[in-house]
């Protein structure tokens, strides 16, 4: 594939969502991981590994989707998370 790629990820409260997308902002891949969180009385967890985990699993799923952009032609990845979140 010619051209520039961007990722975009999203570690929500109960999975990490991503899209690949090229220059003109088309969609050409997306995937997710879900996980469940850990709750004590008046708190929620997760080990921040799992949030790792599941993020470099969808981004090996958005580059794997699609006929291989070269890593070169990523040009950025961009994160949001839930709000309130400390990792």
């Amino acid at each position: 594939m010619k051209g520039n790629f961007f990722i975009g990820i999203d570690a929500g409260t109960t999975s990490v969502k991503g899209v690949l997308t090229d220059d003109r902002g088309s969609i050409l891949s997306a995937s997710s991981r879900e996980y469940s969180l850990e709750i004590h009385d008046d708190r929620c967890e997760l080990d921040a590994d799992i949030y790792w985990q599941k993020t470099k699993a969808v981004i090996a799923d958005l580059v794997g989707n699609v006929t291989s952009p070269n890593k070169e032609q990523i040009r950025a990845l961009a994160f949001s998370s839930q709000g309130e979140t400390m990792i």
